[in-house]
Order: C-alpha cells, then sequence, then structure tokens
C-alpha cells in the first residue's frame, strides 16, 4: 500500500491517475524530487548552514514523511518534506523558524524524544506544473501524515511571498509593509527641488499649488515638486498580480498626473520603515 492510499484513511484526497509515494517505500525518489525543489530556490537558500549540516538526514531518519507526487507518466510533479518533533502547543514553545525546528526535529530524534507533532519543512511544484493544484494536495498531505500517526497538529514556519527577494530586510519590517506605507514613502521621497524642475522647464505652478494649497497632505514640503498630487494619488500593487511577482509594482506612478517629472533614485529609508 502507498502512502497516498494509506492516507486516503485520512482524509487525502489525490488528483485522479496521480499516485504518492514516501522515501520510504521508494527511497530512489529522493535524488529527483530534491533537484525539483532546488530548481526553485536562489542560490543563497541552497548554501544554508542549516539545512547543510541536517537536510540529508530526512531521507535516513524521516523518510516516511518525504513525500512526491507522481502524474500518470511516472513524473514527479510535487514533493514536500517535513520531519516529527515535540512541541509543548504553547505559542511560546513554537520553534522561532524552520531551521529551529529542523534541530529541534534532528535533536529529538537522537534524544528519543517521542514526537507529538509535525514540522513542515517545504512543499513544492515542478516549475512546468504550477497552477495545478498540487500544493494545496501537498499540504494535505502533510497534515494527514501527522492525522495518521496521532499528532497534535502541523507547524509550518513560513515566510510573507516574495520575501527573497529582499535577503537583507529584517523579516519583522517586511512582514509590515502594506500599500499605504509604500505610497507615503514614494510621496515624501520621490521629489524634486521647484528650481531643478524649472531648470528642466517641467516646473508648473498649478501643480504646485495644488500639492501645497488648502488641505495640502502633511508630507508634501514645501520648495518641493512631490510626484504625485498625495500619497494615495500614486498607483502601486503590492504582493504580485499582474506585476509578475513583485512586492511593490508602480505600473504608471500617478492617477492624476501624465509622466512628466524628472526623478531619481530613491534611497531605502532607516530603521524598520524599509519599503
Amino acid at each position: 500500500m502507498t502512502a497516498g492510499e494509506r492516507l486516503a484513511a485520512h482524509g487525502l484526497v489525490l488528483p485522479p491517475g496521480h499516485a504518492l509515494l514516501s522515501v520510504e517505500e521508494r527511497p530512489d525518489l529522493w535524488r529527483p524530487m530534491t533537484a525539483v525543489s532546488a530548481a526553485l530556490w536562489p542560490e543563497f537558500m541552497l548554501n544554508d548552514p542549516v539545512a547543510g549540516e541536517h537536510w540529508d538526514r530526512l531521507p535516513d531518519d524521516f523518510p516516511a514523511f518525504q513525500l512526491a507526487l507522481l502524474d500518470e507518466r511516472g513524473d514527479i510533479v510535487a514533493a514536500n518534506n517535513s520531519a516529527p518533533l515535540a512541541w509543548d502547543g504553547t505559542d511560546a514553545g513554537l520553534p522561532n523558524g524552520w531551521d529551529d525546528q529542523l534541530q529541534r526535529s534532528v535533536a529529538g530524534h537522537d534524544a528519543g524524544t517521542p514526537p507529538d507533532a509535525l514540522g513542515a519543512l517545504q512543499v513544492t511544484v515542478h516549475r512546468d506544473r504550477q497552477g495545478s493544484g498540487y500544493s494545496g494536495v501537498m499540504v494535505n498531505a502533510m497534515r494527514a501524515n501527522a492525522a495518521a500517526r496521532g499528532y497534535r497538529a502541523v507547524i509550518a514556519c513560513v515566510r510573507p511571498t516574495d520575501k527573497v527577494r529582499y535577503p537583507l530586510i529584517p523579516i519583522e519590517a517586511y512582514a509590515g509593509w502594506t500599500r499605504e506605507d509604500a505610497q507615503n514613502f514614494l510621496f515624501a521621497n520621490a521629489k524634486r527641488t521647484v528650481e531643478g524642475m524649472k531648470g528642466v522647464g517641467k516646473y508648473r505652478d498649478r501643480e504646485y499649488d495644488r500639492q501645497h494649497g488648502e488641505g495640502a497632505h502633511a508630507l508634501a514640503e514645501a520648495g518641493f515638486v512631490h510626484r504625485g498630487h498625495a500619497p494615495d494619488d500614486i498607483l502601486i500593487t503590492m504582493g504580485g498580480g499582474d506585476a509578475g511577482g513583485h512586492s511593490c509594482f508602480i505600473p504608471s506612478w500617478s492617477r492624476g498626473r501624465g509622466s512628466i517629472m524628472q526623478h531619481c533614485a530613491i534611497a531605502v529609508p532607516p530603521g524598520d520603515k524599509q519599503k
């Protein structure tokens, strides 16, 4: 009986014609499923010291929790990796991240500590098969795997969408980014002096008066022309969409103004208000 057949008793439903197999059943799947996953990650993620020390223990110490989804032709279309660990059920007792989680799994295994939770490490879908609903299947496979063993929960230490594009930004800062924050930052920083605008023939009295007259936004700075009438005049798509996966995409800058302004690069602000 395959992993998929066993986990069906715990609510797992596979796409028609697909099979879910574990490395415990098919050790030969480890290398190709790892290749599918590695092809999706940026280079710096493939050189993590914790993964370098412990990742190769997954097929040896936790083979039943390394699962591959195969299509009708036997090709690997998705995979998941997880490892059991002990958790006291409290927020304070949660791992500080996936690396801490993996270290706890390995330490618990070596110490013989009975696990009571399943720690998710990753779900990956073959690059050519993304958008097929496989990620949900693989998350459900983790849940079914935990339920089959009577574990209290599945723990998943995740990062916000596209955090990988900003490896130097603290997670605490990135997680708090909002459209309003980005608009305020861009309005405050995308500006040029009146003299500079006049020097390139782009200054208009009516533009300046609209920004700085009655009802002007608190961020409007005297002597400068900003790239928008106010922060909410700046068009921004947050978190991808038609922007192609970017966390902050500015399609045309302003609702109320054409592309008439000369502008320069915007520096990263200090502190935790990085955008």
